[in-house]
């Protein structure tokens, strides 16, 4: 077991998991909610951004999640979120300025939209993980700004175990 999975599972048997936002909800959206609701100790994703709502909900759904409510803001989203069950929002912003979000994950393929979710998520706190176009278009500036904001700014890279 690598360091990650350890960690993973310490935070698991502490029931603090990592709380996941994940915005897009498309065919790897989906397939990424999939492995982190039934394969992935340690983290739970909490909440799905998709700018039509009932996708994010098909793809909760389709990962064995039932307690899914359709939100407006990020007070909702948290609010959702304290009490055990899980958000979908159509607003990215609702996602990024949430405070029981820890990571945001951009899935969208969306160069231009995927950059400014992430700045705007680096901009509240959040570490971010990004799509492999943007990381190859603006991943540098953006983690010159996570860098600076002192979080954590990761590219998915279909290299990586």
């Amino acid at each position: 077991m690598i360091i990650v999975d350890k960690k993973l599972h310490e935070r698991a048997r502490q029931n603090e998991p990592i709380r996941v936002g994940m915005i897009g909800a498309g065919f790897l959206g989906k397939a990424l909610a999939l492995q982190i609701a039934t394969a992935t100790a340690g983290m739970r994703l909490a909440a799905i951004s998709n700018r039509h709502g009932e996708e994010a909900v098909k793809a909760f759904r389709d990962s064995g999640v039932s307690s899914v409510h359709v939100v407006s803001g990020a007070e909702a989203v948290d609010d959702v979120i304290s009490r055990g069950s899980f958000a979908v929002t159509e607003n990215a912003a609702d996602m990024c300025k949430a405070r029981a979000i820890d990571v945001v994950i951009e899935m969208t393929g969306d160069v231009e939209f995927g950059a400014e979710v992430a700045y705007e998520a680096i901009r509240n706190g959040k570490h971010v993980i990004v799509n492999a176009e943007v990381d190859a278009t603006v991943g540098p500036i953006l983690k010159v700004h996570a860098d600076r904001a002192g979080v954590v700014f990761s590219g998915i890279d279909g290299d990586q175990p």
